[in-house]
Protein backbone atom coordinates (compact mmCIF):
# COMPACT_ATOMS: atom_id res chain seq x y z
CA UNK A 1 0.00 0.00 0.00
CA UNK A 2 2.95 2.43 1.10
CA UNK A 3 4.61 1.60 -2.94
CA UNK A 4 1.15 2.56 -4.06
CA UNK A 5 0.41 5.81 -2.22
CA UNK A 6 4.31 6.67 -3.58
CA UNK A 7 3.79 6.10 -6.90
CA UNK A 8 0.34 8.03 -6.76
CA UNK A 9 2.51 10.63 -5.65
CA UNK A 10 5.43 10.21 -7.96
CA UNK A 11 3.83 9.65 -11.64
CA UNK A 12 1.86 12.77 -11.82
CA UNK A 13 5.31 14.93 -10.07
CA UNK A 14 7.02 13.83 -12.65
CA UNK A 15 5.16 14.51 -15.26
CA UNK A 16 4.24 17.58 -14.33
CA UNK A 17 8.06 18.33 -13.97
CA UNK A 18 8.09 16.78 -17.58
CA UNK A 19 5.47 19.16 -18.76
CA UNK A 20 7.21 22.23 -17.21
CA UNK A 21 10.69 21.19 -18.80
CA UNK A 22 8.63 21.36 -21.88
CA UNK A 23 7.25 25.09 -21.54
CA UNK A 24 11.12 26.35 -20.70
CA UNK A 25 9.97 26.85 -16.81
CA UNK A 26 12.43 23.86 -15.12
CA UNK A 27 16.20 22.90 -16.61
CA UNK A 28 16.42 20.27 -18.06
CA UNK A 29 17.26 17.89 -14.92
CA UNK A 30 15.79 14.19 -15.12
CA UNK A 31 12.53 14.29 -14.06
CA UNK A 32 12.53 11.80 -11.92
CA UNK A 33 15.12 12.75 -10.25
CA UNK A 34 13.15 15.98 -9.86
CA UNK A 35 10.06 14.31 -8.74
CA UNK A 36 12.35 11.95 -5.75
CA UNK A 37 13.69 15.12 -4.39
CA UNK A 38 10.55 16.78 -3.78
CA UNK A 39 9.14 13.56 -2.56
CA UNK A 40 11.97 13.24 -0.14
CA UNK A 41 12.00 16.69 0.87
CA UNK A 42 8.35 17.04 1.72
CA UNK A 43 8.57 13.55 3.72
CA UNK A 44 11.35 15.46 5.41
CA UNK A 45 8.97 18.38 6.31
CA UNK A 46 6.77 14.99 7.81
CA UNK A 47 9.53 14.37 10.01
CA UNK A 48 10.69 17.24 11.55
CA UNK A 49 6.79 17.69 13.03
CA UNK A 50 7.71 14.83 15.46
CA UNK A 51 10.90 16.49 16.42
CA UNK A 52 10.63 18.44 19.81
CA UNK A 53 11.84 22.07 18.24
CA UNK A 54 10.13 22.38 15.14
CA UNK A 55 8.54 25.70 12.82
CA UNK A 56 5.09 25.18 11.46
CA UNK A 57 4.54 22.68 8.29
CA UNK A 58 3.40 25.45 6.22
CA UNK A 59 5.91 27.61 7.01
CA UNK A 60 8.48 24.58 6.15
CA UNK A 61 6.78 23.81 3.38
CA UNK A 62 7.06 27.53 2.04
CA UNK A 63 10.45 27.47 2.65
CA UNK A 64 11.78 24.35 1.22
CA UNK A 65 9.45 25.38 -1.98
CA UNK A 66 11.32 28.45 -1.87
CA UNK A 67 14.80 26.80 -2.41
CA UNK A 68 13.94 24.60 -4.45
CA UNK A 69 12.53 26.92 -6.98
CA UNK A 70 15.16 30.15 -6.08
CA UNK A 71 18.00 28.48 -4.64
CA UNK A 72 19.71 29.51 -0.97
CA UNK A 73 22.51 31.98 -2.82
CA UNK A 74 21.83 35.54 -2.72
CA UNK A 75 23.08 38.04 -5.34
CA UNK A 76 25.88 35.45 -6.85
CA UNK A 77 26.81 35.70 -10.53
CA UNK A 78 26.98 31.89 -12.02
CA UNK A 79 30.02 31.03 -14.71
CA UNK A 80 27.59 32.48 -17.31
CA UNK A 81 27.61 35.73 -15.95
CA UNK A 82 23.77 35.44 -15.20
CA UNK A 83 22.55 37.15 -11.66
CA UNK A 84 21.28 34.46 -9.46
CA UNK A 85 18.29 35.11 -6.89
CA UNK A 86 18.41 37.99 -4.44
CA UNK A 87 16.59 38.11 -1.61
CA UNK A 88 13.29 39.88 -1.85
CA UNK A 89 13.40 40.09 -5.91
CA UNK A 90 12.81 36.51 -7.14
CA UNK A 91 13.28 35.88 -10.89
CA UNK A 92 10.61 36.14 -13.49
CA UNK A 93 9.67 33.08 -15.06
CA UNK A 94 10.77 34.15 -18.29
CA UNK A 95 13.21 31.05 -19.73
CA UNK A 96 15.25 28.42 -17.96
CA UNK A 97 15.10 28.85 -14.10
CA UNK A 98 19.43 29.25 -13.28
Amino acid sequence: MAQTAYEALFFPLRDAFVEAQRRGEVRDINPEMLAGFYLALMDGITFSQTQPVSVGRAEMAEAAIDMVLHGIMTGRHTASGRTLYRVGSPPQCAGPAV
